[in-house]
């Protein structure tokens, strides 16, 4: 047995194939070895995300920033973008901990990373996408650059994600992955206690509003500012 190492480097992420051809070479006279032939076929990543840009802000309020996108294929591309509001990879799963107590061995919880996922699902049907873009399509020259306009307005707490796929029918796709990390809100209101010196404890009584101030702001500046109300494809 002999090994050979075969070098890979694609130019597209479209799927190629090519043929490796082992021939003996007559040494002698002796017999000819059987010819050997071999299929080759490439598989690139295109999920693997070749940038990760990370946001943060309180829930509520909206952000503006800017990602520049590079064309990676050796030739001129017209992309198309899709957003997926998703982890461009699947995250890593946390292994549960072991208990070393004596007792009865009771039904393991599910993992904290599924019960995350599922908590963002069904918070996303509930409020609309976070990130959203001020395009769709993207023209771009071989090793070209351009600015995209990011807009990111987070209406729950926690981590979003969104993978920019960009494909191109002749050279394949590849994608970018955005991270939002949306903290507590701004206060929408105060109140203060006016406490005696002398007390060991006070009660005062505090004004908590039927609506979300903060949350129908965003809900407006949605609907006038966000591209994603004006495209529901993102």
């Amino acid at each position: 047995m002999a090994r050979t190492t075969l070098k890979c480097s694609p130019t597209t992420s479209i799927q190629q194939e090519a043929r490796l051809v082992l021939m003996s070479k007559r040494d002698g006279g002796g017999a000819h070895a059987a010819t050997l032939v071999f299929l080759l076929r490439s598989l690139v990543n295109t999920r693997a995300p070749l940038k990760r840009v990370r946001a943060e802000g309180p829930v509520y309020e909206m952000q503006q920033f800017e990602v520049v996108v590079t064309n990676p294929f050796m030739q001129d591309c017209e992309f198309s973008i899709q957003l997926l509001h998703e982890p461009a990879e699947p995250l890593p799963v946390k292994e549960p901990e072991e208990s070393n107590k004596k007792g009865p061995k009771r039904k393991a919880a599910p993992p904290a990373a599924e019960l995350s996922s599922q908590a963002a699902a069904l918070k996303a049907k509930m409020f609309p996408a976070a990130f959203a873009l001020d395009r769709s399509r993207l023209r771009l020259k071989q090793n070209g650059s351009e600015k995209v306009r990011v807009s990111f307005l987070p209406f729950w707490i926690g981590t979003h994600y969104c993978t920019l796929l960009l494909r191109d029918k002749d050279a394949g796709s590849f994608a970018y992955e955005l991270v939002g990390e949306a903290g507590l809100p701004a206060p929408c209101l105060e109140a203060k206690g006016v406490v005696p010196l002398e007390s060991a404890h006070h009660t005062f009584d505090l004004f908590i509003p039927w609506l979300n101030p903060p949350l129908e702001a965003a809900k407006r500046t949605f609907l006038e500012r966000h591209p994603g109300a004006k495209d529901r494809d993102q």
